[in-house]
């Protein structure tokens, strides 16, 4: 979860490798710019930075399902083992009689589903792990 804070995370990435072994692991996370909600917003005209989440201030880079594949095929001699998306945290605005309940946990478990049907619009970051060779 830094790499969309900084202003050149392709070649952050470039620099590490050599840094790294064979078998090491490296597991990225970026927001998903595209995500629904982001989409909604450009609808509505709006597109307002936020203290966190998808359009923190703070984020200089931003990431489709496109840009995050083509990142994490920029690894030189690695091999992208395992993509992924994960769906919003909505659980940590929820009193916990609300997230903490069988209707819940099916809501999110569907939820899920979606964002690895559909994740360039419904994973909310996306996900990888990259296996160096």
């Amino acid at each position: 979860d830094v790499l969309e804070h900084m202003s050149d995370p392709f070649g952050f990435l470039k620099q590490l490798r050599p840094l790294l072994a064979p078998g090491a692991r490296l597991i990225i996370s970026v927001p998903n710019v595209a995500h629904w909600s982001v989409r909604f917003g450009l609808l509505l005209g709006r597109f307002e930075y936020r203290s966190r989440g998808i359009l923190d201030r703070t984020h200089l880079q931003f990431f489709s399902r496109r840009r995050f594949l083509e990142m994490c095929n920029s690894v030189d001699q690695a091999e992208v083992a395992v993509t992924s998306g994960s769906i919003e945290p909505i659980e940590l605005i929820l009193p916990t009689w609300a997230s903490k309940n069988p209707l819940f946990e099916g809501l999110a478990k569907i939820r899920f589903s979606f964002a690895e049907l559909l994740p360039g619009l419904m994973a909310y970051q996306h996900l990888g792990v990259i296996v160096i060779k």
